[in-house]
């Protein structure tokens, strides 16, 4: 439980150890100054108000980031599940072949969003078969570095109907047609990322799948811990 708390706090914890060191040379210089009680007891009421006022303005700032990035990727979702819709993702199933026409316009529309879009590390589409098992459908190469090219298995392209297991609580909940975001980190083949779900609804209006967005776990932690960092020095 501690080391969740501490997960993106770095910059708090040094920063609420540098004021303790700060407290203690201030109140051992006052034992050689011997000021008066009152003095002490203003000069020990400022130390804790800096340390407690400077500690919750980074965690506020921190908490505001952290929104923020959640916000944007529940944004995003719904408008590439729509755009999925509209391009007939309906029509693709677990036993579409891969040179399908329709399927391919689905994984080059994936590709456009994320060549324009980099604050998104991955768009994919997920179904479920008929035992509820979690399948994977659309999921385009994806040029994580940057660099151009597609050159390992992680870039390469899903194939249509990979299983895929890991729980997600919100996941379940975007099957049922909710869109919110997954703050808890969940590492996969790919990566740890954050996500968010939108759901993707057929002509008739059922919702038969899911798309999905990632966004990089580490960023969202660094993200977050420079809002931290940034709070403590205004302070």
């Amino acid at each position: 439980m501690l080391a969740d708390f501490l997960t993106g706090r770095t910059d708090l914890c040094v920063f609420v150890l540098a004021t303790t060191i700060a407290s203690l040379a201030v109140f051992r210089f006052m034992r050689r100054w011997s000021p008066e009680p009152a003095t002490r007891r203003i000069t020990c009421l400022l130390v804790v108000t800096v340390a407690v006022g400077a500690s919750w303005l980074a965690e506020l700032a921190g908490r505001r980031e952290a929104k923020r990035i959640g916000q944007m990727l529940v944004a995003f979702a719904p408008t590439y599940a729509r755009e999925m819709e509209e391009l007939g993702i309906a029509e693709v199933g677990l036993d579409t072949p891969a040179d399908d026409p329709t399927y391919l316009r689905l994984i080059d529309a994936q590709k456009r969003w994320l060549q324009v879009n980099l604050s998104v590390n991955d768009i994919y589409t997920f179904v479920r078969d008929e035992t509820d098992a979690t399948h994977l459908l659309v999921d385009s190469e994806t040029d994580y570095d940057r660099d151009g090219d597609f050159d390992d298995d992680r870039e390469a392209r899903t194939g249509i109907g990979e299983p895929y297991d890991e729980v997600d609580e919100e996941l379940d909940a975007a099957f049922w047609g909710v869109t919110l975001f997954s703050p808890e980190p969940v590492t996969d083949r790919w990566g740890t990322w954050v996500s968010a779900y939108a759901p993707i609804h057929a002509p008739d209006g059922h919702v038969c799948g899911v798309l999905g967005i990632d966004y990089d776990a580490e960023t969202m932690i660094g993200a977050v811990a420079g809002c931290f960092a940034g709070a403590t020095l205004v302070e």
